[in-house]
């Protein structure tokens, strides 16, 4: 909205910028323009008056010419009876002296009048070409205004475009914002799941490590237990080997190899089991500490 009310106010403030530049530099002169115009109607105005008084000015000159000529004619031909109307004619002539005098003065006037409204119309005609000057100046300023707006509307188009692609850009990232919540949630719901699921094979895994603690520490203990009965039937063997061989006589000789062999026996098979039994143990340690290394 501010997009859309900066460039209303820029272009109402260019617009109100060109009317005082009118107003401060057109509208003086068209007075004086108007004014100039006036003084040429006057000047025509009087120039025809002042050729209507030149004509009645000659007019009134052949008209004293021919009253002279007459006054004179009346003289030669009849003095007496002329003489009352020489009086009449001289007053005449005394009033169209005096009316041309009064033209000629008017005419005077009117050329005082006309020499002003010369040097009227010749300051008119300066002010008017600085007026000219002045308006083409401020058409030039009008037309680096026309486009300064033009540049400035183009800038607003395009930051109009860039507005409404990063609004695209935005509702896009909310969407995705919005669709990752969604995914951040379930995978919160999943994790719960997993955790629970971890919990329990913790659990599990937590009873069966103490079932194979307590078979570990069974095997161990028989696996100890059958190292003594092996070392006990070995130091068995080892006296009755010793006692065999201090044998001295033949009958006890034999006596003693039948008792040997049959202890001996005995003996062998003792430890053969006792061998066997620790070999079991011993495997079955490795196995226990296999599956404690593998959990």
């Amino acid at each position: 909205m501010l997009a859309m009310e900066c460039p209303q106010q820029l272009a109402q403030h260019v617009w109100q910028q060109v009317q005082q530049l009118h107003c401060r530099q057109t509208l003086p002169y068209e007075t004086i323009i108007a004014d100039y115009m006036g003084c040429l109607q006057r000047n025509r105005e009087l120039e025809v008056r002042c050729g209507v008084l030149d004509k009645e000015v000659a007019e009134l000159r052949d008209e004293v010419s021919s009253l002279q000529t007459r006054l004179a004619a009346f003289d030669e031909q009849a003095v007496r009876d002329f003489a009352t109307k020489a009086e009449s004619y001289k007053a005449d002539l005394q009033r169209a002296n005096s009316e041309l005098t009064s033209l000629l003065r008017d005419k005077s006037k009117a050329y005082e009048e006309l020499l002003s409204l010369q040097r009227q119309v010749d300051t008119l005609k300066a002010a008017n070409e600085e007026a000219s000057e002045n308006a083409e100046l401020s058409a030039a300023e009008i037309s680096g205004l026309k486009a300064r707006l033009a540049d400035l509307s183009k800038q607003l188009d395009d930051e109009k475009q860039a507005r409404q692609l990063a609004a695209a850009e935005a509702e896009s990232r909310i969407a995705a914002k919005v669709a990752a919540e969604a995914e951040a949630e379930r995978l919160k719901a999943d994790n719960v799941v997993l955790e629970n699921q971890v919990k329990q094979l913790i659990a599990k895994e937590a009873e069966r490590l103490d079932q194979i603690n307590k078979m570990h520490e069974e095997m161990m203990e028989n696996a100890k237990r059958q190292q003594v009965e092996s070392g006990a039937a070995s130091q068995l063997l080892g006296l009755l080997t010793r006692r065999r061989s201090s044998a001295t006589t033949p009958t006890d000789s034999n006596t003693t190899s039948r008792r040997s062999s049959t202890t001996d026996g005995q003996a062998a098979a003792a430890a053969a089991g006792s061998s066997a039994a620790a070999a079991a143990a011993a495997a079955g340690a490795t196995g226990g500490q296999q599956m404690w290394g593998s959990l």
